[in-house]
């Protein structure tokens, strides 16, 4: 009779996941070639509460869990890791293109999450920390609250044009001389409802939206690891906000091509014997961080002072490729400028320019003046020389 094998020396396993809201189907396959690997087992449609004693039954620590990204997948890998397993998450597009489009089921699936592994041709996903996590749900809830606020406005605005009301020159709907305009004429009692519902969404939009912004200055300002962001030239702090909570740990990224191609603003390639050819962007990468850097070039171009050299290079390239592929080229110069500031391989700052000065100044306008005094400075100038001196520290 054998000996039963011992768990510390048995090969590792694959365990391929495919979890929902309320289920998850697992299989786990022995051997490390893709099309031989043996599927020893396979547990369809269990609760998702009973996952972690699942994993501790049927895996052991050397065996690796594999999961397609998905949108409760970063919670789960919390709960796995837990239970003292290794789990890697694939990329969703990529691994959705080896599936049977004829017969898709959970089984199915999680036997091609896990033989898609044993492949290797599939790009794993960085599973956040939980402080890069939270910056996500706070940019992400600020974005959510600006598209309310643009939704509210734009039904107050269409209510208004379908009773051929036209706001006074000047005078905006989201004003409160602009408010107090409209609820002074005469409506009838459903309609004057349905406009103080309108009001009251803009109104909760508008607070929320001032609420997480305050946030994530005050965060800024108190991390000196996002505060030299600032020193980019052309980035905000709701843009520096954004770029740290989806960057994450910058040495996941070997050089500032590959932070280019994750944010989506290399162009495509096509090459084929001694031809390249080189054309308009990608269309991939993170579309949130590609359109705030978008219009963070836009604002280097409108910037009055003529002295900055990213200012001049922009309108030089803009007056010999044209205005769109300018505005591309200074996004994709901010990126490379900001791996280098992140590496520690940017240049010391020695003398804080009155545009550094302003921007910090403005962060501290979102935190209020209450809030500086309460860190034991008595004006906003004081408060903006500390925060250059902690620049100049961690650079």
């Amino acid at each position: 009779m054998d000996k039963p094998e011992r768990q510390g020396t048995r090969e590792p396993r694959t365990v391929g996941l495919d979890a929902h809201p309320d289920s998850f189907t697992a299989s786990i396959l022995e051997g490390k070639i893709p099309l031989e690997a043996t599927v020893l087992k396979t547990s369809d449609k269990q609760a998702l509460p009973t996952l972690e004693p699942w994993i501790t039954k049927n895996t052991s620590p050397q065996d690796v869990v594999v999961m397609e990204a998905s949108a409760n997948t970063f919670t789960l890998v919390e709960r796995i890791e837990a239970c003292g397993r290794t789990v890697l998450v694939l990329e969703s597009t990529q691994l959705g293109k080896v599936c049977k489009q004829y017969c898709v089921t959970d089984k199915i699936s999680a036997v091609r999450i896990a033989r898609a592994y044993l492949g290797g041709m599939n790009d794993k996903v960085w599973v956040p920390d939980a402080k890069t996590r939270r910056r996500r749900d706070i940019f992400s809830a600020h974005q959510q609250a600006v598209r309310d606020f643009s939704r509210a406005v734009s039904r107050l605005k269409s209510y208004l044009n379908e009773y051929t009301v036209r706001m006074p020159k000047g005078v905006s709907v989201s004003s409160p001389k602009g408010e107090a305009w409209i609820m002074a004429r005469e409506w009838e009692p459903h309609q004057r409802m349905l406009l103080e519902d309108d009001l009251a969404d803009m109104h909760h939009a508008q607070e929320r939206r001032v609420k997480l912004r305050k946030i994530m200055a005050a965060e800024i300002l108190r991390t000196p690891a996002l505060l030299r962001m600032v020193r980019i030239f052309g980035l905000r702090h709701i843009t520096v906000y954004a770029l740290a909570a989806y960057i994450g740990k910058i040495e996941r990224f070997r050089s500032p091509k590959k932070l280019v191609a994750y944010i989506g603003l290399q162009p495509w390639m096509k090459g084929s014997g001694e031809k390249t050819v080189y054309g308009s962007l990608t269309g991939g990468g993170r579309r949130d961080l590609r359109s705030l850097l978008i219009e963070a070039a836009h604002c280097v171009f409108r910037y009055r002072t003529q002295s900055n050299p990213l200012h001049k290079w922009a309108w030089s390239v803009h007056f010999r490729r044209g205005r769109n592929i300018a505005v591309v080229a200074v996004a994709r110069k901010m990126v490379t400028a900001l791996w280098y500031l992140l590496m520690g391989m940017f240049t010391p700052l020695t003398v804080a320019t009155p545009h550094l000065q302003r921007k910090i100044r403005i962060l501290a306008g979102e935190i209020g003046i209450k809030a500086v005094k309460e860190m034991g400075f008595p004006r906003y100038q004081d408060f903006v020389l500390d925060r250059i001196t902690i620049i100049q520290e961690v650079t």
